[in-house]
């Protein structure tokens, strides 16, 4: 499989950033929008492993751990995202109770 992979791999990894500015830009909320880029860098991760398109066992390991920070790094910012929405939420709940009264 690793004759061909290299070469298509590329339409591979440009399809993960254009769908990355796709959801970016036409994508509004935040929470919704990190899931949908931690699930299609998840799939580029599964098809990865599964591939190993590289020749090189090295690069593929690179690849790998990139991809799993990547993905690391998509949890902690949704994390962060939910105690925002539940803040601003929050706050909002607060401020109509303020005018209720």
């Amino acid at each position: 499989m690793n004759g061909v992979w290299p070469i298509c791999w590329t339409g591979i990894i440009k399809a993960r950033r254009l769908s990355f500015i796709i959801t970016f830009t036409f994508v509004q909320n935040l929470i919704i929008r990190l899931t949908l880029m931690i699930l299609v860098t998840l799939s580029s991760l599964l098809l990865h492993m599964n591939v190993q398109p590289y020749k090189d066992q090295m690069a593929n390991r690179v690849y790998t751990l990139s991809l799993l920070v990547t993905i690391g790094i998509g949890l902690i910012n949704l994390v962060k995202a939910g105690f925002v929405e539940f803040l601003w939420d929050l706050e909002q709940g607060v401020e109509t109770l303020g005018t209720l009264n």
